[in-house]
């Protein structure tokens, strides 16, 4: 827990960061950067793709199942559920 001030708020909350007006902001940029196109490959096409085989990710992509759209989901590991089955 961070430490209270005297009137009960948290110092953290006190700082600087967040006194600062809009004119103290920092402007955003005006240059652009381009890049050369080129031909990327297609690997598959889908309606929705998740990415991630999380618990919130397993969830979104049987939803998106039910409703009758063309699923993709993409996990890194070897196994869904994310920590709940695998750091388990």
């Amino acid at each position: 827990m961070g430490s209270l001030s005297e009137d009960g708020g948290r110092l953290f909350f006190r700082s600087e960061t967040f006194d600062m007006k809009k004119s103290d902001r920092r402007k955003l940029s005006s240059r652009t950067m381009q890049e050369p196109a080129r031909s990327i490959p297609i690997h598959t096409e889908c309606d929705v793709l998740v990415v991630g085989g999380g618990p919130a990710g397993t969830t979104a992509a049987i939803a998106a199942a039910r409703l009758g759209a063309d699923v993709v989901l993409l996990e890194r590991y070897n196994h869904l559920g994310g920590l709940s089955t695998g750091g388990l």
